[in-house]
C-alpha cells in the first residue's frame, strides 16, 4: 500500500517539542528576572507563543496515526532539527546591535548541535539570562529531542525504535534494559548525575554559583561554548580539572556509564571502546606535552612541566570528547592545530555525548586495513574484523566505509566553499573540520591569530550552519531531507 510522509505525527511532534519549550524559556527568564534584565521579557514572549502554537499543532492533530515507519522517523528529526534551532534563536534577536538574523541561527544552531563555535568576542555588556539560555541549548541538544518525545508520546507504538535508531545511532544496539523507554529513562538518570556532580565539583572549586551551572551545561553535553573572556587558561588547576573529568566521561557510552553505578562495573573496563579511548588520550596528550616541552626553553622547572602536561591533557580531552573548549585566545603552532584536527574526527565512544566519526568506526576500518593487507599476502586465510570479540558484517564494515568517505568528501568540499569568502585553505580546512565534528569552539585556535567567527560573511557562516547539522545528524539523516524518493510515495 502506496503512503506518503505522514505529516499530522510530525505537526503533532512539532507541537509536543514547542510545548516542551515553552517551559524551557522559563529557566532563562528567571534568571533574567534575578538580575533585572531587560531581556526577560523576551523570554516569556517565547514561552506564550510556544505554548499557543504548541497546544494548537498537538490539538489539531491529536488523532495523528500512530504508525512510524523508519522513513518518517527520519523526516521528523532532520526536519525538528532545522524548525527548533530557529525557535531557539529568537532570544538572540534582543542583542539587535551585536546580532543580525543570521548571526541569531548561527548561535542557536551552535548551541544545540553542542558544536559551540560562537560569534561573541566578548562577554562584557551580555546579558547572563542570553548565556544561560546559550548553555541550556547545549544541555538539551546533547541527547537529542528524542528524549523528549519518547517520554512524551507514549502513544507511539514500538515504532518510536526508528526514533531512536536515527538519533542515538550506533553499532553498538545492546539496551541497558529490555524496553525502550526505561533505556530512555535510565540514561537520562545518567545524564543528570553526571551534571549534578559536575555542579557540585566546580561550586566546590570556588567556581561561583551561574558559571557552574552554565559550565556544567556544556560540559556534560561536551558543547564547549565559554562564558569568559580568555579560554579555559584563566581557570584554577582544580576547576580544570573537573572540568576534564567530566568531558572524559561524557565521552564514554552511556549504556557503559550505567553498568558503572552497577553490579556489571566490570563490563565497562573490558569494553574495547573504552580501552581505545583511554590509550588514545594517554598517548595523544604525552605526545603534545613533548612538543610543548621541545618547544619551549626545557625548562626543568617541575611547576612549569606540570603546566604543560595539563595543559596537554586539557586540549587532548576537549578534541578526543568534542567538547571544543578554547584554552586561550592565541592560536596554536601547526603541528598541534594538525595533531588535534585529526583527534576531533576519531572522536568518542558511540552512545555518548561526544560526535565525530567515533571510536567504535575507526577501530573498525583501521582493523579492516589491517586485514585487507594481509588478505593480499595470504590470499586464502581467513580474517574477520572483529570488535569487542565479535566478527563485524562486511554490510556494516561497507556502511562505516561508505561514512567515512562521505564525512571527508563533506568536510573538504565545506573548506572549499568557505575559501569563497576570502578565507585561505588552510584555516577553512580546520574550520570546516572543527564544525563537522561539533568541535567548533576550538576552531579559532587551530585556524591562524587573524580568524574569528565573527569576522565570516554571510556566505561562510551558512557554510558552517550546514557543517554544524550534517556532524550532528550524521550525514545519512541530513541528506534523506533532500532525497527525491524519501518524500515521494512507497
Amino acid at each position: 500500500m502506496s503512503q506518503r510522509f505522514n505529516h499530522q505525527l510530525f505537526l503533532y511532534v512539532i507541537g509536543v517539542l514547542l510545548l516542551f519549550f515553552s517551559v524551557a524559556f522559563i529557566a532563562p527568564a528567571v534568571v533574567g528576572f534575578i538580575y533585572f534584565e531587560a531581556c526577560s521579557w523576551v523570554f516569556v514572549f517565547c514561552s506564550v507563543s510556544c505554548f499557543m502554537v504548541g497546544t494548537l499543532l498537538k490539538q489539531a492533530y491529536a488523532k495523528h496515526k500512530p504508525f512510524l515507519s523508519k522513513r518518517d522517523g527520519r523526516l521528523t528529526i532532520g526536519l525538528s532539527w532545522i524548525l527548533l534551532p530557529v525557535v531557539g534563536a529568537v532570544p538572540y534577536t534582543f542583542l539587535g546591535d551585536y546580532f543580525s538574523a543570521l548571526d541569531a541561527l548561527f548561535e542557536s544552531f551552535s548551541g544545540f548541535t553542542t558544536t559551540g563555535s560562537s560569534l561573541i568576542t566578548t562577554f562584557i555588556g551580555i546579558p547572563k539570562a542570553i548565556l544561560f539560555w546559550r548553555a541550556l541549548t547545549q544541555w538539551i541538544g546533547c541527547l537529542g529531542f528524542i528524549f523528549i518525545l519518547i517520554s512524551l508520546m507514549p502513544s507511539l507504538r514500538n515504532d518510536v525504535q526508528n526514533f531512536f535508531n536515527i538519533e542515538f545511532d550506533s553499532i553498538n544496539s545492546s539496551k541497558v534494559k529490555p524496553h525502550l523507554r526505561t533505556t530512555i529513562y535510565m540514561i537520562f538518570i545518567i545524564y543528570l548525575l553526571i551534571s549534578g556532580v559536575c555542579f557540585v565539583a566546580l561550586l566546590a572549586a570556588k567556581m561561583d554559583t551561574f558559571n557552574a551551572l552554565c559550565y556544567t551545561f556544556t560540559t556534560v553535553s561536551t558543547g564547549g561554548f565559554m562564558f569568559n573572556d580568555g579560554g579555559a587558561g584563566v581557570f584554577s588547576p582544580s576547576i580544570r580539572v573537573v572540568l576534564m573529568s567530566v568531558m572524559f566521561l561524557s565521552g564514554i557510552s552511556y549504556y557503559l556509564l550505567y553498568f558503572l553505578i552497577t553490579s556489571k562495573r566490570r563490563l565497562l573496563f573490558h569494553d574495547e571502546q573504552v580501552r581505545v579511548y583511554s590509550k588514545l588520550i594517554l598517548i595523544a596528550s604525552l605526545i603534545l606535552s613533548l612538543f610543548f616541552y621541545f618547544k619551549t626553553d626545557f625548562s626543568t622547572d617541575i611547576h612549569a612541566i606540570l603546566a604543560t602536561i595539563s595543559k596537554s591533557f586539557f586540549y587532548i580531552i576537549s578534541a578526543v570528547s568534542t567538547t571544543g573548549y578554547s584554552f586561550s585566545s592565541q592560536s596554536l603552532p601547526l603541528f598541534a592545530s594538525v595533531f588535534i584536527v585529526f583527534l576531533m574526527f576519531i572522536g568518542g565512544c558511540s552512545a555518548s555525548s561526544s560526535t565525530g566519526l567515533k571510536i567504535v568506526r575507526v577501530t573498525i576500518l583501521a582493523r579492516y586495513t589491517t586485514a585487507a593487507i594481509k588478505r593480499l599476502l595470504f590470499p586464502h586465510s581467513v580474517l574477520p574484523v572483529r570488535f569487542n570479540h565479535s566478527a563485524i558484517k562486511d554490510d556494516s564494515v561497507n556502511m562505516i566505509f561508505g561514512f567515512f568517505f562521505l564525512y571527508i568528501i563533506i568536510c573538504v568540499v565545506g573548506a572549499a566553499l568557505i575559501t569563497m569568502s576570502g578565507i585561505s585553505f588552510d584555516d577553512a580546512f580546520m574550520i570546516a573540520s572543527a564544525n563537522i565534528n561539533n568541535v567548533g569552539g576550538l576552531g579559532e585556535e587551530v585556524a591562524s591569530s587573524s580568524f574569528t567567527y565573527a569576522s565570516t560573511n554571510s556566505g561562510a557562516k551558512v557554510i558552517i550552519i550546514a557543517l554544524m547539522l550534517i556532524g550532528r545528524l550524521e550525514i545519512y539523516s541530513f541528506f534523506a531531507l533532500f532525497s527525491r524518493s524519501i518524500w515521494s510515495r512507497r
